[in-house]
């Protein structure tokens, strides 16, 4: 019961990525605050739960041509617990901040209509989610996955406002 934890803390940044992208207007700002919430209560919940003990670990599922590297494995131990909970309390500012600047309230360049906001808010649950991946992963095959899944968001994130950051996400002409 208690490795099960390790895959809903893995999963539940995924599911409210694309609960986040569904919603519009008021609904998304009080998700999007809300939802890192819960995923740091969750984390707190495994690494302070009463009965775990470290380390915790879960087998997702494995690929028997590989041996013992195959596995898709989950761990919590007492390193792991530290760097997953600074994740997801960072997740949770950087969430909150994002409210505010991804709104009509900023002043250097307002946000209009919320135009992009769906998609900007999916990618940083999703990134917040891969880094929560980075922290439980239980060997490097997962490490791998979800370092380059992080990579994939950062790109996203950096590309998401197409006047100003855009062009340096796209790869350049050459003449």
């Amino acid at each position: 019961m208690n490795a099960q934890i390790l895959v809903w803390l893995l999963l539940t940044p995924f599911a409210g990525a694309v609960l986040l992208y569904l919603a519009r207007g008021r609904l998304q700002d009080v998700l999007a605050a809300a939802l890192p919430a819960a995923y740091l209560v969750l984390g707190l919940g495994a690494v302070f739960g009463g009965r775990s003990r470290f380390p915790l670990e879960a087998t997702l599922t494995s690929m028997p041509w590989l041996g013992d590297a195959g596995a898709v494995t989950l761990r919590l131990d007492p390193l792991s617990s530290i760097l997953l909970l600074v994740v997801l309390m960072v997740g949770l500012l950087v969430m909150v901040y994002s409210i505010t600047y991804m709104g009509p309230l900023n002043r250097d360049h307002p946000v209009v209509g919320r135009e992009g906001n769906s998609r900007y808010f999916l990618t940083l649950s999703a990134f917040i989610g891969s880094m929560v991946g980075v922290a439980l992963a239980g060997n490097l095959l997962v490490l791998f996955f979800f370092w380059e899944t992080t990579t994939l968001c950062s790109w996203a994130l950096i590309s998401h406002d197409r006047h100003s950051a855009a062009p340096s996400a796209r790869p350049s002409r050459r003449s």
